[in-house]
């Protein structure tokens, strides 16, 4: 069999313009997957973000009777390695266990808080509570820690 090609810069234009309508459309979903991506991030919120709107108890569901927990942020985003306890000298009141670590993608070269956890038998979820609320700023503007 053999193939008569009366226009051989037909097939170019085609092929042309197949590759374009192609390169199109990788552009286009790429595109609306980035979008979709920051949206994601614009949407995530850090758990003490979640209990400030009241979308959360103050204690997480890992909490027990000897210990409540304060999630302030999502560990996923710290390098395992660098995560570990340390009592919290700061704000003056024994208690109070900090859960400290260092983020993965390097945004600070400090420890910073992940979890705060609470003596049950010195703090009441209400107590605890305000207790984050008046050091509050130690953990999220300041965003490092001693």
């Amino acid at each position: 069999a053999s193939l008569k090609i009366d226009e051989p810069h037909e097939i170019t234009k085609t092929v042309t313009l197949s590759s374009s309508i192609i390169e199109e459309s990788i552009i286009s979903n790429l595109t609306e997957r980035v979008d979709h991506f920051e949206k994601g991030r614009e949407d995530f919120q850090q758990p003490y973000q979640k209990y400030e709107e009241g979308k959360v108890n103050f204690f997480d569901r890992s909490s027990s009777s000897e210990k409540g927990r304060f999630r302030v942020r999502d560990a996923k985003g710290f390098s395992p390695e660098t995560i570990r306890r340390k009592p919290d000298t700061e704000s003056g009141e024994s208690g109070v266990m900090l859960l400290v670590g260092r983020e993965s993608d390097n945004t600070h070269l400090c420890d910073v808080a992940i979890t705060i956890v609470f003596d049950r038998s010195k703090f009441t979820e209400k107590s605890a509570s305000e207790w984050w609320w008046s050091q509050r700023h130690r953990f999220i503007e300041k965003n490092h820690l001693k």
